[in-house]
C-alpha cells in the first residue's frame, strides 16, 4: 500500500511520464469583433474552436499508457515544445567563435530555448489539463506542478510531455522550501518570526501616533509637525 492521504485513506503511489509526439495548442477562448448593422457598430462574441478536437488526441495517446482514475494529491508538470524558426536553426557552414553544439557551427545553443512568443504558457497548460480530466476524480486533487514552454532543440520535433506523480505528505512542504517560499530551518523559522514581531511592534506604535495626533494635529503634521512619540524616538 502507498502512503496515507491527509484524510487517512491509503493510497498506491504512482509516477508515469507520457510523451505525445505534438504540437501544443491552447485553451479556446472567448473572443469579439466588431459588428456594423442598421447604422450602429457592436460588438460579437465568438468561441474560439479546434481544442476539442487537439484535447481528444492527448487524451487518447495518455490513456493507452494510463488506464486508471488517479487518487490523492496529484503533481503534474507539463513540457510543452515547438519546433524551431529557421531563424532559431541557423547553422554556419564552418566553425566559428562563440557557436554552439560540438562543431561549434550553430547560432544558438543546440538544447530547448526559452519561447516567450504566444500563445500563453497558462493557456496551453488549461487545454492540457482539461484534455486530462478523465483520468483524475477531480481538478482540485492536482495540487503541485511546473509548466515550460520551449523551442525543440536542434532539428527536434514539438511535443507534449507529461509526467504524473502522486504527492507524499512532505513533498509539498520540500518543493516550496526549494523555491525559497517559505523557511527551512527552525532557525529560519524563529528569524521570520522575530523580524514579524518586530514590524508588528513599529506598526503598533505608528498607528498610536496618529491616534494621539487627532483631526487637529493632522493638521500641522500636515504643516510640518510632528507627534511627541515620534520627536523621542528620534532623538
Amino acid at each position: 500500500m502507498g502512503e496515507a492521504s491527509p484524510e487517512g485513506a491509503a493510497l498506491t503511489p504512482f509516477d508515469v511520464t507520457i510523451a505525445v509526439p505534438m504540437l501544443p495548442r491552447q485553451q479556446d477562448r472567448i473572443r469579439a469583433r466588431a459588428v456594423t448593422a442598421g447604422g450602429k457598430t457592436f460588438a460579437k462574441t465568438y468561441q474560439e474552436t479546434g481544442s476539442s478536437e487537439w484535447k481528444e488526441r492527448l487524451a487518447h495517446a495518455v490513456s493507452r499508457q494510463l488506464d486508471a482514475v488517479l487518487e490523492g494529491p496529484i503533481r503534474i508538470d507539463i513540457l510543452l515544445v515547438w519546433p524551431r524558426t529557421k531563424a532559431l536553426s541557423k547553422v554556419f557552414a564552418r566553425p566559428r567563435p562563440g557557436g554552439y553544439g560540438p562543431d561549434k557551427r550553430a547560432k544558438y545553443p543546440v538544447g530547448l530555448l526559452p519561447k516567450t512568443t504566444i500563445p500563453d504558457r497558462d493557456n496551453c497548460e488549461k487545454a492540457v489539463l482539461d484534455a486530462l480530466k478523465p483520468f483524475w476524480q477531480d481538478d482540485k486533487l492536482v495540487c503541485l506542478g511546473e509548466t515550460v514552454k520551449a523551442w525543440a532543440e536542434l532539428g527536434g520535433l514539438g511535443r507534449v510531455v507529461i509526467r504524473l506523480q502522486s504527492v507524499a505528505p512532505g513533498d509539498v512542504q520540500a518543493r516550496a522550501c526549494a523555491l525559497g517560499l517559505v523557511p527551512k530551518s527552525a532557525a529560519d523559522v524563529r528569524e521570520l518570526i522575530r523580524g514579524s514581531k518586530k514590524r508588528l511592534r513599529e506598526l503598533r506604535r505608528s498607528l498610536e501616533a496618529l491616534e494621539e495626533l487627532g483631526e487637529v494635529g493632522l493638521r500641522g503634521f500636515s504643516l510640518g509637525r510632528v507627534p511627541a512619540a515620534w520627536e523621542d524616538d528620534a532623538q
